[in-house]
């Protein structure tokens, strides 16, 4: 089974956590965890250490973001749901899906988070939706994708094969020749496009940091090749 984390704040966002809960369910492979209606077990750990815990153990998080900031604890200065998706991005960025509901009125922390989860560059696409049933047929395609990549990317991998799974889908040109190479502290990825070749080093420590970053970086690259005409300068 697959732990699949729904993290949310929870008073107003019954209905969507039902209907995810629901959802996930039906697919029969995954086990749900988070807050009501689903929980989880973390073994003697405070609620902050234990949601953390669940968000950087399973194996999908899912993220909905609604009106409400929610709890932030004395001393603290994020939220628990924030705390979350900092722990499920740390462990395996590939792993999460964003949803966000119309119409809402956001309190001022919730805007600034929503801006930081959807950061052109280093954040994700996230899902607009009206109501939970609209939530859970888009909620439906996408986890039905995530897992096809899941195959492709079989178990045993680490966030940096991710990073290679990515960089092989989005080749710059359909005749593009790439190899790859990984070291003790880079990836490096060789192409060859017509008689031009370029090397790009990503290092070991930017692709655990930022991981979309590198994604944007690599297309920005892409996209600076083809302004040349694929002449090296």
């Amino acid at each position: 089974m697959i732990e699949a984390m729904l993290s949310s704040t929870v008073l107003n966002m019954g209905e969507e956590r039902a209907a995810m809960d629901q959802l996930l369910r039906e697919f029969g492979i995954f086990s749900v965890v988070g807050a009501a209606p689903a929980f989880a077990g973390v073994g003697s750990a405070s609620s902050i250490a234990g949601t953390r815990e669940i968000a950087k153990r399973a194996g999908l998080y899912i993220l909905l973001l609604g009106d409400r900031y929610g709890f932030v604890a004395p001393g603290t200065q994020l939220s628990a749901t924030e705390r979350e998706f900092d722990a499920a991005v740390e462990t395996d960025p590939t792993k999460v899906l964003v949803y966000l509901k119309t119409g809402i009125d956001p309190d001022p922390e919730q805007v600034q988070f929503i801006a930081r989860v959807r950061d052109y560059q280093k954040g994700y696409w996230t899902v607009d939706y009206q109501n939970s049933t609209e939530l859970a047929r888009h909620a439906r395609d996408d986890i039905n994708r995530w897992l096809e990549q899941r195959i492709l990317l079989k178990d045993n991998h680490d966030i940096y094969d991710q990073f290679l799974f990515y960089a092989l889908s989005i080749k710059p040109t359909s005749d593009t020749e790439m190899d790859y190479k990984k070291t003790k502290e880079s990836v490096l990825l060789n192409y060859r496009i017509f008689d031009t070749e370029y090397i790009l080093d990503f290092k070991r420590r930017q692709i655990a940091t930022d991981f979309w970053g590198c994604v944007s970086q690599l297309i920005a690259s892409f996209e600076a090749w083809k302004r040349s005409g694929y002449v090296s300068s």
